[in-house]
């Protein structure tokens, strides 16, 4: 963010109803902690430095959203919260911009001169959301806000008004952490497995196509999986599989020494509704180590970088494109690590800065 720019991150409550798994008990327990001492930045810390200028601040909220009355303590809430951290810090007419759609009770509330909507997925199509309220809320977002900030062309499609400016901004990617990949250790808890090892990595939840990956597997009984991540997944068909390896999720600083140790990266999503408005986050990251990439078909990946990364649908066509990636020659490293050079942070931040200045402007 600009040098001079004072930023308060409000970090809203989850738009899914916890469950009763750990990973679930384990994020209620740190939002009640961030709850704890009003005021306080939250207790979990961030996983890199807080830049100068940016406060964190987690207000109490409740995850029942889904009836009018929940919502309207929620807004209530939020609104006095905010608006009385906002000038604890001198902050006077900021710019609200929001990535989550439950936060649509604060607009017109902090004296903003201007609101955007930061849409980085469709909400309202994910398994275990409160989808009617979600769109609700939306389209309420969605009435109200000056811009909108789309991650993927479908859901500037979706949500895009008559007048509301659209910037289209996929994320972006850290080349320099990711690259660092090509000459760092691989993590040991990998390199003790079975070559060649395949791996998914990031959060293992519903989207993850783990009926796909079990055919795989079965299909093609020398390859090993490993799964590196925190998991809300329901038992599947991997659980029991005898090449598929659990591991749970390592710090940001050690994802380069993971993909290191594998022969190919993984982004096998599901198809559907919710999954065809992805543009997955880890697709650049992984490019950007230079590893070979296999992924299902999903439209932003096709778009962006279909002739790099060998995609395809169902256990034939998918097993097909993974064995293709393992055939790759080393050399398309470097293409792909160039493919998205143009795309680090600082470049995308300087873009949003810039449409977001046109916006207060106007």
């Amino acid at each position: 963010m600009p040098p001079d720019s004072r930023v308060l991150w409000v970090e809203t409550i989850g738009l899914r109803a916890p469950r009763l798994t750990a990973y679930d008990l384990r994020r209620v327990g740190e939002k009640l902690r961030g709850w704890v001492a009003p005021g306080a930045e939250p207790a979990t810390p961030p996983w890199c430095e807080t830049p100068p200028g940016l406060t964190r601040y987690a207000p109490p909220m409740h995850p029942f959203y889904g009836s009018r009355a929940g919502a309207a303590v929620n807004d209530a809430l939020l609104r006095r919260l905010v608006r009385r951290r906002a000038e604890a810090l001198g902050l006077r007419a900021p710019l609200l911009v929001t990535t989550v759609p439950n936060v649509c009770g604060l607009v017109g509330h902090l004296g903003e001169r201007a609101t955007v909507y930061y849409c980085v997925d469709d909400f309202g199509t994910w398994p275990g959301y409160a989808a009617d309220a979600i769109r609700a809320m939306e389209a309420r977002l969605v009435t109200s806000a000056d811009a909108l900030v789309v991650t993927a062309a479908a859901l500037g499609v979706a949500r895009a008004r008559p007048g509301l400016p659209v910037l289209s901004l996929p994320h972006g990617v850290d080349v320099a952490m990711f690259a660092a990949a090509a000459n760092a250790a691989p993590l040991p808890a990998l390199t003790a497995l079975p070559r060649p090892l395949l791996l998914s990595l990031g959060l293992y939840d519903d989207r993850l196509d783990a009926a796909l990956l079990a055919a795989v597997l079965d299909a093609h009984p020398t390859w090993h999986l490993a799964l590196v991540g925190n998991r809300t997944a329901p038992p599947n068909a991997l659980d029991a599989h005898p090449r598929a390896h659990v591991l749970p999720g390592v710090p940001y600083a050690q994802v380069p020494a993971c993909l290191a140790a594998a022969d190919c990266l993984l982004i096998p999503y599901v198809r559907n509704a919710q999954t065809d408005t992805i543009n997955p986050l880890k697709l650049r990251e992984f490019l950007a180590s230079g590893r070979p990439v296999a992924a299902t078909a999903l439209p932003e990946i096709v778009r962006a970088c279909g002739d790099l990364v060998p995609t395809g649908d169902g256990p034939a066509d998918f097993g097909a494109a993974v064995a293709r990636a393992l055939a790759l020659p080393a050399a398309q490293a470097a293409e792909r690590r160039a493919r998205v050079e143009p795309d680090g942070w600082d470049a995308r931040a300087a873009t949003f800065f810039e449409f977001c200045a046109g916006v207060t402007a106007a």
